[in-house]
């Protein structure tokens, strides 16, 4: 199929949303994201319709609690200001609002989003931690040494007729 599907849209998106795990249902994905104030109350469209692109910016911006410019504070992250700011954020492809969201995009926005959200959820813990006073976290040592040394490079061969190296 060459465009998502509102349900599998939603779907997709309920990944992001904390106990999620019992809304199984189209309408019941709907109807909690009307009542978390996801959506507008007047949000009707069929489930097997063709998901719009504003849409599917307004579900993730508020699942990814992104606060957006002005315009997009003011209007409760209405479609067009909520796809503006992913695309500023390069989390959604440059397009309309109205325009359909197809399978491929899909799913680079979907990952994209998850990227989003670990590395905030590794900048809270960061400044959790330093708030606390505890160190930050170094990354692991691999074998070859500590971390920001350039690993021993193999000894230089000897070529027949090249001089050899040192």
């Amino acid at each position: 199929r060459s465009a998502v599907s509102n349900a599998e849209g939603m779907n997709g998106v309920m990944q992001f949303v904390p106990d999620s795990d019992k809304i199984t249902t189209y309408d019941g994905r709907v109807q909690h994201f009307k009542d978390l104030g996801w959506l507008e109350e007047g949000f009707n469209e069929e489930p097997d319709l063709a998901m719009q692109r504003g849409t599917l910016s307004k579900i993730l911006a508020h699942a990814l609690d992104i606060d957006g410019g002005v315009m997009m504070r003011l209007t409760n992250k209405a479609g067009r200001y909520a796809q503006r700011e992913l695309i500023y954020m390069q989390i959604m492809p440059a397009s309309t609002p109205q325009q359909a969201i197809g399978g491929l995009e899909y799913i680079g926005v979907i990952q994209k989003a998850q990227d989003y959200k670990l590395l905030r959820e590794m900048d809270d813990a960061a400044k959790e931690a330093a708030k606390n006073g505890a160190p930050a976290s170094e990354p692991a040592k691999s074998e070859e040494g500590k971390r920001g040394e350039e690993p021993e490079a193999p000894p230089a061969k000897e070529q027949p007729g090249l001089p050899t190296p040192g």
